[in-house]
């Protein structure tokens, strides 16, 4: 068996005249054959030949395996990456496909592109899997990225999109943000009503000339979907986060709950230091008058933001009851529950929610909000609060 995890691997000295043993895969049925051991890491191991019991399956799944990979055939690759019905799937076929990638980018380009564009066109790739990819036509294809990412933001797929997006961001020396024809595309995405697109797509579209303009105008057009402006608010807020010479705004869990798992009920804190110069004024009678949520959901799948109630709805005509003024390093605390600021109603039927949160204090008569680093939040919806109504 192949270990995925760094903690298992170990190095170990075989004298010469002397031998170590070490534990083999043996079924308990098959047909007799000559078989030999390989290691995996060690190609040039092989053991003597024995008649062992082989079944038909373990040979069938011996073509997706490292040793197979590490033949560097092109047609072993090629299955791997194009076999309409493999013999393992789930999570172990998109890491021996990740790794059928990473492999081919070492070899020749007129072997490795034909199998890289075949798997691109006709494949289901994972998000790891684009990325190895999109490497992979950067390094043998450069001329033809601008059409494959012009070809990627025209697909229905969402997820598709953003993948690409993401990864093509990332790319060293990217010139494809000073591409003309793809900015426009870009743009024409961010400002459609009928193209929903992820924070992600966003992200990617900061990236680009003229991006924090491009994503001041989707927040500014009342046309565009809430979403979308909601998401382009997000990616240029947390862009524009600074921490130095002005207050700062942390979260807090109550003994690491955030991470093993919270209740929408359950209580957390939001945290204001004064990191200026001056003294810091904040009032507020409700918190929500102030504070927000960004709860931002990725898996395969989405990439979603959430939150609820915006600062400014909750203010009225009355005079705060809270009203205080911060000296220079002076720290004030917000008790908050997460179902006073994010609605969890449209999840019913998900068990949990996972996702990374940061905090958005909007402190009266201040031009710009204060973001919170992110942290990992992981919130159940058992039955008994799907439909929670929090009481005072």
């Amino acid at each position: 068996e192949y270990g995925w995890c760094g903690n298992s691997y170990g190095v170990f000295d075989v004298p010469a005249g002397t031998y170590r043993s070490l534990l083999g895969w043996l079924p308990e049925k098959g047909e007799l054959r000559a078989a030999r051991y390989q290691l995996l890491k060690s190609p040039d191991f092989i053991s003597n030949e024995a008649l062992l019991p082989v079944g038909l399956a373990d040979m069938e799944r011996a073509r997706f395996d490292h040793v197979a990979i590490e033949t560097r055939n092109l047609d072993v690759l090629r299955a791997i990456l194009l076999e309409p019905r493999p013999p393992i799937e789930g999570d172990e076929l998109s890491r021996i496909r990740k790794s059928a990638i990473q492999v081919l980018k070492t070899m020749p380009r007129e072997q490795a592109l034909p199998v890289l564009e075949a798997y691109w066109a006709g494949g289901n790739p994972t998000e790891c899997e684009v990325i190895e990819l999109i490497e992979g036509f950067h390094e043998f294809d450069p001329e033809g990225m601008e059409e494959r990412i012009l070809e990627a933001l025209a697909d229905r797929r969402q997820e598709r999109r953003y993948q690409v997006l993401r990864t093509t961001y990332f790319l060293p020396n990217n010139s494809y943000a000073k591409s003309g024809q793809l900015r426009e595309r870009m743009v024409a995405i961010a400002m459609s009503p009928q193209i929903d697109v992820p924070a992600e797509f966003f992200e990617s579209l900061l990236n680009l000339e003229d991006g924090e303009e491009t994503l001041r105008a989707v927040i500014g057009d009342e046309s565009v979907a809430p979403s979308k402006r909601f998401a382009a608010r997000f990616v240029l807020e947390k862009y524009r986060r600074r921490t130095y010479g002005r207050p700062i705004v942390n979260i807090r869990f109550p003994e690491g709950s955030g991470v093993r798992g919270m209740l929408p009920q359950d209580k957390f804190i939001v945290t204001v230091t004064n990191g200026s110069e001056d003294p810091l004024e904040i009032r507020y009678s409700d918190p929500r008058e102030i504070v927000s949520l960004y709860f931002r959901i990725q898996t395969r799948d989405r990439d979603l933001l959430l939150s609820a109630i915006e600062p400014e709805a909750t203010r009225g005509d009355a005079p705060p009851s809270t009203r205080l003024v911060l000296r220079v390093k002076e720290v004030h605390e917000i008790e908050l529950r997460l179902s006073d600021l994010v609605d969890f109603s449209s999840f019913e039927n998900e068990p949990q929610l996972s996702g990374t949160v940061y905090a958005r204090v909007l402190l009266p008569g201040a031009a710009e909000p204060l973001i919170s680093a992110e942290e990992r939040c992981v919130v159940e919806l058992p039955d008994v609060v799907r439909d929670l109504k929090t009481e005072d």
